[in-house]
């Protein structure tokens, strides 16, 4: 079901990006979904445009769930997919550097495992969240953040089941 059911695996991604900007928002405010004109080509290498997630630069993020059950999942699903993305935005990446943009991509496992690169993106955005609103715990603030897109990652995951059950 994890690598069958497109159309809740598509819906469910774009839970998951909405639980990102919803932490994103409260460190900046022109958080942007859908970027386009980010390069010069006809590539739209991001989900979410923002500057609170990267230091000193705008960061576009690719967000991304992984598979294990996926044929190019490999040992490692998180990984494999993060360097896929690497990869795939290979000629682009360089464009959004000179333009002052760094490239993440974001990738969790299906059933909510982040890569490395999650955690220090979160953990950045959630300090600058700490920093703009005194007051804010980041661990608190960090810990239920990470709670909602994990119950978006697990939507998405019972959406795609059902669609591959029987009537």
């Amino acid at each position: 079901c994890e690598v069958c059911a497109i159309g809740e695996a598509t819906k469910g991604h774009y839970a998951v990006v909405r639980a990102v900007v919803d932490g994103l928002k409260l460190a900046d405010s022109a958080v942007t979904t859908e970027p386009v004109g980010l390069t010069d080509t006809q590539s739209r290498p991001a989900d979410i445009l923002t500057t609170a997630a990267v230091p000193g630069r705008s960061a576009a993020l690719d967000v991304c769930i992984a598979s294990p059950d996926a044929g190019a999942a490999g040992t490692n699903a998180v990984e494999a997919a993060f360097k896929r993305k690497l990869d795939h935005y290979r000629n682009v990446i360089p464009l959004l550097h000179a333009a002052g943009i760094a490239f993440r991509p974001l990738i969790w496992s299906s059933d909510g495992r982040p890569h490395p690169a999650v955690t220090r993106t979160l953990k950045f955005a959630a300090e600058t969240v700490a920093r703009k609103r005194g007051g804010v715990s980041v661990p608190n603030f960090l810990s239920r953040w990470k709670h909602e897109i994990q119950i978006a990652i697990l939507r998405r995951r019972a959406a795609m089941f059902r669609a591959t059950q029987p009537k």
